[in-house]
């Protein structure tokens, strides 16, 4: 699911050389929007887990694991 405006406020922001994650708060849940050599990915809307989750969800994001 992809959402074009994120209405929420920006949680949290990853980064390594070429790759950046964004968290913002959702009313569903958690959006984690995906950014590789500073073009826009893909959104992942986290919903039913935690914070966290969406935490590890950028992390994981930022050090290539996928």
């Amino acid at each position: 699911m992809s959402i074009k405006i994120v209405e929420g406020k920006k949680l949290h922001e990853f980064r390594s050389d070429t790759r950046r994650a964004e968290i913002y708060a959702h009313r569903k849940g958690y959006v984690v929007r995906l950014f590789e050599n500073q073009v826009w990915k893909e959104d992942r809307v986290i919903v039913n887990h935690t914070e966290e989750y969406a935490e590890n969800c950028a992390e994981n994001f930022v050090s290539n694991i996928f």
